[in-house]
């Protein structure tokens, strides 16, 4: 108590001497932190030096933002040193999630990435988070500096209504700013703001130079904003029917055996072999090439790299394209509450047990409630797979669960079921980091190892379904390209760039039967993902609806829909008014091929 009445004694003190000091610590806070915060992220004095000089009017654009921010919090806590804890705290946070996101990913942090700020816990799991020096001496400083302002603290004497009004009025204009597309490009152009889109990593990467953490993050929120997902032109049941055709019956396609269909995501799986200078030992891929011998190897390409394993899930589920939906990195969360139009909703309809397996918490990416519409029968999670905790980490490869744990789950699915199952297993494995304090050694070694650990199991896994006694068809595809560490020299190796990283988008996917399927109808050529589920119920002579046949169609016209930067496809008009519909929309589509499928199975 003593102590705390000799530190209100000595702020008081303060307020009617050191005027020039307050005024100072308080006006001079904007810059302090942007240096501190383009610091942090840089972890060089010299880089950020250089940045200042070559980039003055960035900085200044930096300083401006911070202003607006510690003056908001300022006119609402009328306290200098209250309005510098909160902005500082913040952006130091937000510089300290752009050092580890890009350490461990290669790609940089935005405003997408705090909708996720609830699995803040779940997503250090997937870097190294450690006291890094240069984050330790900048917090210490910045700390030092909040020190100071509250024992040279100014307070604002208007009354609180009139202060809480100008912080309100101070916010809208900064968020006007930014989000209003005429102002906000006025202003970028103004300060040289970079703003192109995020078209790749490496395209982000170069745009997060030219712009650093400040101008970056906040340009994200403008494009987050304008980019959003908009209703197609003319949309409307009436054009939608238009679209799919009115002989609903003409779509309804034979008799099929109700095969059991499996689709196995894996986890930052890819093959490393097509890239030249990476030397890459036989055995890490025999498994997967043993299983394709005996069925189909084919090109898909995916809607993203390193990351958002969620987006090539949604069109592997949804079978439409992500580039209808803007290419957005969390397209699960643009979804309409209630019922919704996935292919594990189309098999259900027609007496299939469906199942989703990933070895992971539920709560990431709220799949748990967000799949819970999906049409989905049983949702299994990590806390399903191995109840015990204790267990969990026996039951691991390295950080995360062993795929043998998905394999044995999917096995086991299928021989307790008396109907046929569809069946979507997402794995784990071999998620970022793979180079770690307790796994140290070369990263790519490392990696290599977990991917021929999957593919031993791939392998053995089919080997037992060919002595299944029922029909079944399996799928697999690897997610996403896997993000190394710069350091450990893959892209120079690979000699991969912004200009040719085209080929970090190709995941090749393998179809295997045992019920003698002919594969001479699958496409030789690479298509988008979203086309894979509409080829596999292809392939098993299933039921299509005037939806999937239209789909189907399009395959043919447009066989890659994906945002990547590469020659990417013109604007189709069809394919973005079925997707928006079964998304976003009123899901005409949906509906119709509920009567679709009513009047297929009132016939059997």
């Amino acid at each position: 108590m003593q102590l705390i009445r000799q530190i209100k004694a000595y702020r008081k003190k303060n307020i009617d001497k050191y005027l020039g000091l307050r005024i100072f610590l308080a006006a001079f806070f904007p810059i302090f932190m942007t240096l501190i915060t383009e610091l942090n992220q840089m972890r060089s004095i010299p880089k950020l030096l250089k940045f200042i000089i070559d980039r003055p009017t960035i900085i200044l654009f930096d300083i401006i933002i911070i202003s607006a921010i510690y003056a908001t919090f300022l006119f609402f806590t009328k306290r200098t040193y209250l309005s510098t804890l909160f902005t500082g705290v913040m952006f130091f946070v937000f510089s300290c999630v752009e050092y580890f996101k890009y350490e461990a990913g290669g790609t940089h942090f935005t405003i997408v990435d705090m909708l996720l700020i609830t699995d803040a816990h779940t997503i250090t799991k997937f870097t190294r988070v450690y006291l890094a020096p240069i984050l330790c001496v900048t917090g210490v400083i910045m700390l030092a500096y909040i020190v100071a302002t509250f024992f040279f603290s100014i307070e604002l004497k208007m009354k609180y209504h009139f202060s809480a009004l100008a912080g309100l009025m101070t916010i809208v204009i900064l968020m006007f700013s930014i989000i209003s597309p005429a102002v906000s490009t006025t202003v970028y152009g103004i300060f040289d703001v970079d703003t192109q889109d995020n078209l790749n990593m490496f395209k982000s990467d170069e745009k997060f130079n030219n712009n650093n953490l400040i101008a970056y993050l906040t340009q994200s929120v403008s494009a987050l904003t304008q980019n959003k997902v908009r209703e197609p032109m003319g949309y409307s049941e009436e054009k939608v029917i238009q679209i799919l055709g009115n002989n609903y019956d003409d779509a309804i396609d034979g008799d099929f055996i109700r095969p059991n269909v499996v689709f196995i995501m894996s986890e930052a799986y890819t093959d490393l072999r097509r890239f030249d200078g990476v030397d890459i030992p036989d055995s890490v891929y025999s498994g997967l090439d043993e299983v394709a011998k005996k069925g189909h190897r084919g090109m898909g390409i995916v809607p993203t790299i390193g990351g958002y394993t969620v987006k090539t899930e949604f069109e592997l589920m949804f079978g439409v394209p992500i580039k209808s939906l803007n290419n957005y990195e969390l397209p699960q969360n643009l979804l309409k509450e209630g019922e919704q139009a996935t292919f594990a909703d189309y098999y259900d309809s027609l007496g299939y047990s469906t199942t989703y397996i990933h070895p992971f918490n539920k709560s990431f990416y709220n799949r748990d409630k967000i799949y819970s519409e999906y049409g989905f029968d049983e949702l299994l999670f990590l806390e399903d797979l191995i109840p015990d905790i204790e267990q969990q980490d026996e039951h691991r490869f390295r950080q995360f669960t062993d795929d043998k744990i998905i394999f044995d789950e999917i096995e086991k699915q299928l021989k307790e079921h008396d109907s046929p199952c569809y069946i979507h297993a997402t794995t784990m494995q071999n998620h970022k980091p793979y180079q770690t304090e307790e796994f140290p050694g070369d990263e790519i070694e490392l990696y290599l190892e977990g991917i021929e650990h999957s593919n031993e199991l791939f392998a053995d896994f089919v080997n037992r379904l060919e002595d299944f006694d029922e029909p079944t068809i399996v799928l697999f595809i690897g997610d996403h390209f896997p993000m190394f560490y710069y350091e450990s020299g893959f892209y120079e190796d690979a000699q991969i760039s912004s200009d040719n990283c085209f080929s970090l988008y190709e995941q090749e996917y393998v179809i295997w039967d045992n019920f003698g399927v002919d594969y001479s109808k699958t496409p030789d050529n690479a298509v988008s993902s979203f086309y894979l589920p509409h080829i596999v119920a292809d392939l098993i002579d299933a039921p299509k609806n005037t939806f999937m046949n239209i789909i189907m169609g399009k395959m043919e016209e447009v066989p890659v829909y994906t945002i990547t930067g590469f020659n990417d496809s013109e604007i189709d008009a069809v394919l973005d008014t079925i997707a928006y519909d079964r998304t976003k929309g009123d899901k005409y589509s949906y509906y119709n091929r509920e009567k679709e499928i009513e009047e297929y199975v009132s016939t059997k």
